[in-house]
């Protein structure tokens, strides 16, 4: 009798453990939203506008710049020496003969020359994938591949590097500028891998060669 009395108070203690972890784990509509959740703020941003191309060059990226990119990256580096000196002008310590020395306006003009220019690039980036909108850029392309097709040269650039080489350098500069905050890291290879399909500059060009008897 005195087991059978033991084996039920530890059924009820077990039970009422049980009651009692029963509020802390997370019911199963609420995982299914907490994953939804987090698959949402993985993904990146949907595509709004038309996308040019993917892991741009670093050439093609600085010329493609806006005035209101340029803007941004003079902002920042003119932004931290300014905030030093307004930090100057509004310190209460009742010492007027300790200034901020001028090296550290130097390196704070370093600084945001650097991350201003991150930024620059960072948004310039975001419309050739189609994130923001980049009207003006698909003008610029169309006419830049144009004139390179109609020239018989090669629109991503000649390369040197072997192929599996120039796909290692695609997939380590692919969508970095998303993770400037921990490396920068710039695309400086011609590489054929943009996930966009050329060949109809290529047959404009043929078409615009053979109406003015440069080609059979």
């Amino acid at each position: 009798m005195a087991d059978c009395g033991a084996a039920q108070q530890s059924r009820a203690a077990l039970q009422g453990t049980g009651a009692a972890l029963g509020p802390i784990l997370p019911a199963p509509g609420r995982r299914r939203q907490k994953t939804r959740a987090l698959a949402e703020f993985s993904t990146p941003p949907s595509r709004i506008h038309q996308e040019r191309y993917t892991d741009p060059h670093f050439k093609r990226v600085v010329r493609y710049m806006r005035t209101t990119d340029l803007a941004a990256w003079l902002g920042f580096t003119a932004g931290i020496p300014g905030l030093l000196y307004a930090w100057d002008l509004s310190d209460r310590i009742p010492v007027r003969h300790i200034k901020t020395q001028p090296r550290f306006y130097a390196l704070g003009a370093w600084l945001g020359f650097c991350g201003g220019f991150l930024l620059a690039c960072e948004r310039c980036t975001n419309r050739f994938l189609g994130w923001t909108e980049n009207e003006r850029e698909q003008k610029m392309q169309h006419e830049e591949f144009t004139q390179i097709a109609r020239s018989g040269k090669p629109i991503w650039g000649e390369s040197t590097l072997q192929p599996w080489i120039q796909s290692v350098a695609h997939h380590n500069s692919q969508f970095a500028h998303l993770k400037f905050s921990t490396i920068p890291w710039f695309n400086f290879v011609n590489h054929p891998y943009h996930g966009v399909d050329i060949s109809k500059y290529y047959e404009d060009a043929k078409a615009w060669r053979q109406e003015h008897g440069l080609e059979n």
